[in-house]
């Protein structure tokens, strides 16, 4: 289901696919991760997903099983969490007001309290269960900077600075490249002050 709403909203097609893995066939502009996000996963896609993964979840049931249900959990979230903190900074841009102000607010803060939860993983977990587990925390915090130093930089000293100061404000991801890039608003937004103006 996910790899034909992949194939519906953003088609391969012969010769897309260069030495490097990157579809050019796409449009270089206004093609950014928010907009892949947003167009990808609407609220009822969403909403399949996730119960065919509580299915999962209750059928499995061997340790291996569970394990890479609870990997597929781990990335489902993120992905709902993100998408959900995308649409309602679109739902206050449209209609600035208070409510849809802390609503946002409050979709962030779940976003956040989810990538803390996959930054402070155990090691001993994340090298059986979690594949690429480093790679993903790097581009969690990427904070706008350059790849070459979020992506080829050493996590240890990133993973201690979030640890001691948090995620909030911080963006993520890197780069500015239409097939990945990084995501700026909402995430950086300070809630505890005032409303700004859209």
């Amino acid at each position: 289901m996910l790899y034909a709403r992949l194939e519906k909203v953003l088609p391969l097609f012969p010769g897309d696919m260069t030495a490097n893995g990157r579809n050019f066939a796409l449009p270089r502009r206004g093609i950014t991760t928010t907009e892949m996000y947003i167009s990808m996963y609407p609220p009822e896609f969403l909403n399949r997903l996730e119960s065919l993964l509580q299915q999962a979840e209750k059928d499995a049931d061997t340790k291996q099983s569970k394990g890479w249900v609870r990997l597929s959990r781990d990335f489902f979230d993120f992905t709902k969490l993100l998408t959900e903190s995308l649409v309602s900074y679109r739902a206050w841009q449209a209609n600035p007001t208070s409510d849809n102000w802390l609503e946002l607010k409050k979709r962030v803060d779940a976003f956040d309290t989810y990538r803390m939860k996959i930054l402070t993983y155990p090691q001993d977990y994340t090298e059986v269960w979690f594949p690429g587990h480093v790679t993903f925390c790097k581009w969690l915090v990427g904070n706008l900077e350059k790849e070459s130093t979020a992506f080829y930089g050493s996590w240890e000293p990133r993973k201690a600075d979030v640890i001691k100061n948090g995620v909030k404000g911080r963006a993520m991801g890197y780069g500015e490249s239409y097939y990945y890039s990084f995501i700026k608003e909402p995430l950086t937004f300070d809630f505890t002050q005032p409303m700004p103006n859209p």
